[in-house]
């Protein structure tokens, strides 16, 4: 993983365990610079009042990197449930709403390219690998991941370790 996103993720979230909880958003376009200070007040109101079972959530969310945001739930804590789950869904969707960014496509890809972050759709993608742009070594951000350990570990995969590797 990039030795600043890894630091940046240790520490937002060093007060959650391995097997927390993560919920991971790539945005279409990056955010504006600005946008992480922010949204930041916006992610800890959120994540202050956010409720499963009228119990509170010990949750936090990010921006990483202006085009990923990251939320991060502790489930021994208190486990989230369907609507607990659909109103984070609905918060996101209105952050890429304030910006005019999607942020709920899962046909899009992400990868370093030059050491920057770009993404596009699959499909462009998939057509971009076969014209050998891309090969099976190169850096895709692995959305799937479902907790911590895995953000920490899995974050950044090699493109034949990843979903898209049924296109090789």
């Amino acid at each position: 993983m990039n030795s600043n996103i890894e630091t940046l993720m240790q520490e937002f979230f060093s007060n959650f365990p391995p097997e927390a909880r993560v919920w991971l958003y790539q945005a279409s376009t990056p955010f504006p610079a600005q946008a992480a200070d922010e949204l930041q007040p916006a992610f800890d109101a959120f994540a202050t009042q956010w409720t499963a079972h009228n119990k509170q959530l010990k949750a936090e969310i990010h921006l990483i990197q202006n085009y990923f945001i990251v939320i991060m739930v502790d489930d021994d804590y208190e486990k989230p449930g369907g609507c607990s789950i659909d109103s984070s869904v609905h918060f996101v969707k209105s952050v890429g709403e304030q910006y005019g960014i999607e942020l709920l496509d899962r046909m899009r890809v992400s990868y370093l390219h030059d050491g920057e972050i770009q993404n596009c759709a699959v499909n462009e993608f998939v057509k971009r690998y076969r014209e050998k742009e891309f090969s099976p070594e190169t850096v895709v951000i692995n959305t799937l991941v479902k907790n911590k350990e895995e953000l920490f570990s899995n974050f950044m995969i090699p493109l034949r370790e990843s979903w898209l590797k049924k296109y090789l």
